[in-house]
């Protein structure tokens, strides 16, 4: 971790990641309408991708090599909590959040340096999978791969590392819709959780990414270990494409 991040000649994905402010503030919506309002809004910024030699090992500790060419998103704000509940971005998360992402022809590789000041605090509440994941301290990855209409995928992964896997569409969400394949771990050091993921394309219905493609998405921490109360709600912005 830290390494600075070696640009490769091969093809990237460049990642916009879009504030889900408007998620809470828009409940009345489905989510593909809530999702599609706030591309449509904001500004979507780049981030480009470099694919790994070889593949992480999933074990929650953040040691590979793959890790070290990852590309790196910082900077999460807080979610409603802002001096002006109209304008996302005004107040940085009070933990700091870093995600890493790579990829190379088979999988997405996500992980998360999560800084938790109160680790004796963290909510894990959930066992099983398809549990209420988002009421213990987690992370969420949204995923639209087309511009918009098309089915929004999400995985809620807690501290404890259980998984909730769901599919939206304008008028549904399908609960019942599992990331076949999907490997996660998670971590935990002084002051600071991890969390590893290997997403296969295959599991999210889709091919690896090839040129010109976008995909739109978002990470958002959930943070229930705070002695203000939970939960604080942090992400971050986001757009892929290959090119």
């Amino acid at each position: 971790m830290g390494s600075p991040l070696k640009k490769k000649q091969a093809n990237c994905v460049a990642v916009c990641v879009l504030s889900m402010w408007c998620a809470w503030s828009f409940a009345a919506e489905t989510p593909v309408q809530i999702m599609a309002h706030i591309w449509g809004d904001l500004p979507r910024p780049q981030l480009c991708l470099a694919p790994c030699d070889q593949p992480p090992t999933i074990d929650g500790q953040l040691n590979d090599d793959a890790w070290a060419v990852a590309s790196v998103m910082t900077n999460f704000i807080r979610v409603g909590g802002g001096s002006n509940q109209k304008i996302a971005g005004l107040d940085a998360a009070d933990a700091a959040s870093e995600i890493l992402v790579t990829y190379d022809a088979t999988h997405l590789y996500v992980a998360a340096r999560m800084s938790e000041p109160e680790m004796n605090y963290l909510v894990s509440k959930a066992q099983n999978h398809d549990d209420k994941a988002w009421e213990d301290d987690c992370l969420e990855w949204f995923l639209e791969t087309k511009e918009q209409g098309s089915p929004i995928l999400q995985l809620v992964v807690t501290c404890a590392g259980v998984v909730w896997d769901g599919r939206h569409t304008d008028n549904k969400t399908d609960v019942g819709w599992t990331c076949e394949g999907l490997r996660v771990a998670t971590g935990r050091g002084v002051d600071e959780w991890y969390l590893e993921m290997a997403i296969p394309y295959e599991g999210l219905g889709m091919s690896a990414p090839t040129a010109g493609q976008t995909w739109r998405t978002s990470f958002c921490r959930e943070r229930y270990a705070t002695l203000r109360g939970g939960p604080q709600i942090s992400d971050s912005r986001l757009r892929w494409t290959v090119f």
